[in-house]
């Protein structure tokens, strides 16, 4: 009975390595190409900033009072009629210029025609016209769909389905047969000393077990956000789990609507 016990654990083991490795080489690709996407997107903000940090501030001179928005919109609109003017942001700190979000009509692909306007609030004198903003709605939609419309998202999907296996049937693998003191080592310290080969297995399984906590969040909260099914359920988890009313009324209002 041992001896079958051990063959079955070993033909399991077999199973889980096998699709831990084929899994990661079908989904890594796309997988690395949503993550890399998704960090651009995240940072956008801090780069529009730092890209623009020039026209962001202006210099306020003795006596100048700001400007009616809607006289600087208008002054705007006069120099730059083909520019749809979407938004406006302005600021209470006296030194940063008016961003006003833009789009050029005449921009190809569309997307790229997306941008910011910085405008001096008390001159309305244009600062820098930047279409960073349009690159970085390019990227979101790399990330959300590859480019290829509902067959993309289903691809993007469908791929995170496959990393989330990924994940577990790496953890699996990573598991130690015995915790004796030799396998904890090896499961929680890189051998930085050892030969290249086995430097990389150490750095992968693990910072890889380190990263999978994160790595099991950052998939599952991505599936709730992009796939219905996949939120539906989680809400009525949600419903479940949490006994106050106003909270399983309002669960079960989000699933009617969809």
């Amino acid at each position: 009975m041992a001896i079958q016990d051990k063959k079955q654990k070993s033909t399991w083991r077999k199973i889980n390595n096998w699709l831990h490795l084929w899994l990661g080489l079908t989904s890594g690709i796309i997988v690395f190409v949503i993550c890399l996407t998704g960090v651009a997107f995240v940072f956008h903000d801090e780069i529009n900033n730092f890209v623009n940090r020039e026209a962001r501030f202006v210099k306020v001179e003795d006596g100048l009072e700001k400007l009616p928005v809607d006289s600087i919109l208008e002054s705007v609109k006069q120099q730059y009629p083909k520019i749809m003017l979407m938004q406006y942001t302005s600021y209470k700190d006296s030194t940063k210029s008016i961003k006003i979000m833009c789009f050029d009509r005449s921009a190809t692909p569309p997307l790229l025609g997306l941008g910011n306007i910085y405008v001096n609030p008390y001159t309305a004198e244009v600062l820098k016209i930047d279409f960073t903003y349009g690159i970085f709605r390019f990227i979101a939609e790399i990330h959300a769909n590859l480019l290829l419309g509902k067959v993309g998202a289903q691809i993007v999907r469908i791929s995170t389905i496959i990393f989330l296996i990924e994940l577990i049937s790496g953890l699996i693998w990573w598991w130690p047969k015995k915790w004796n003191k030799t396998n904890v080592n090896k499961s929680f310290k890189v051998k930085w000393n050892a030969t290249w080969k086995r430097l990389n297995i150490d750095l992968h399984n693990v910072l890889g077990f380190y990263a999978l906590p994160l790595g099991i969040i950052l998939t599952i909260t991505g599936l709730i956000l992009t796939y219905e099914p996949v939120k539906n359920v989680f809400l009525r988890l949600l419903a479940v789990l949490l006994r106050e009313p106003i909270y399983r009324k309002h669960c079960r209002r989000l699933i009617a609507q969809k």
